[in-house]
């Protein structure tokens, strides 16, 4: 099943630009448009050898054209969490079904604030 998923959730995207004089990240004007829809994937969880760590996985989908980068912070309608993009946006379709394209994008939880 590709997007639009029916009982989707919705995402927004905050992205941030470098203020060249502080060298410091601010708001980028304009942000992105929240992207509804989505579907949101908490992920698997791996334990590290003694237990002492629980490493999570979490990703969404949505559209194929989706305005997201690698820099930007996410929330997810419904998710207490903030997320930060984990590496590649990956974009592609159904070869089975040729159904609606769409997007993978993996995350982590945000560490820190800007």
């Amino acid at each position: 099943m590709g997007y639009p998923f029916r009982r989707g959730r919705t995402v927004t995207i905050k992205r941030y630009e470098l203020n060249k004089r502080t060298r410091e990240r601010q708001l980028a004007v304009p942000q992105p448009d929240p992207v509804p829809s989505c579907a949101f994937d908490p992920g698997s969880t791996n334990e590290t050898d003694d237990g002492a760590q629980v490493q999570e996985y979490p990703r969404f989908f949505g559209p194929y054209d989706m305005d997201v980068r690698t820099d930007d912070e996410i929330t997810v309608e419904g998710v207490d969490e903030v997320f930060q993009v984990n590496g590649a946006i990956r974009r592609w379709r159904n070869d089975l079904t040729g159904s609606t394209p769409c997007c993978e994008v993996k995350l982590i939880e945000q560490q820190g604030r800007a």
